[in-house]
């Protein structure tokens, strides 16, 4: 699992490649949360290179999702596999959790919310 970060003039991009899961759960939310602590509350994160998620995976983007609401900023995912967005939409989290298509549609919902 590596998080690579990208700059964007109203937010920060995100990009999660390889699996996450219970493996690499631990090391991605510490590395999520210092992304957090370091006062980055406008996030997108771009799953276009992510090949896999577990439950574990999910929890990790409900705490996030919960931190970065407690601290009134934006949590968006876009570039989802279809398989990856079938995990969001059984499992439920595709209705609690802001999902859009591609990067784009992220950065317009982003200077949306402000």
């Amino acid at each position: 699992m590596e998080i690579i970060q990208k700059r964007l003039d109203e937010a920060l991009q995100l990009c999660l490649s390889g699996r996450l899961d219970a493996t690499s759960a631990i090391a991605a939310e510490a590395e999520l949360n210092l992304i957090l602590n370091e006062g980055n509350t406008k996030l997108i994160l771009d799953f276009e290179d992510l090949g896999y998620i577990s439950s574990a995976g999910l929890r990790i983007l409900l705490k996030l999702a919960k931190s970065i609401q407690q601290v009134k900023g934006s949590l968006i995912m876009c570039n989802m596999k279809d398989y990856i967005r079938d995990v969001f939409d059984v499992s439920g989290f595709s209705t609690i959790l802001k999902v859009v298509q591609n990067l784009d549609e992220a950065r317009i919902l982003i200077k949306q919310e402000g």
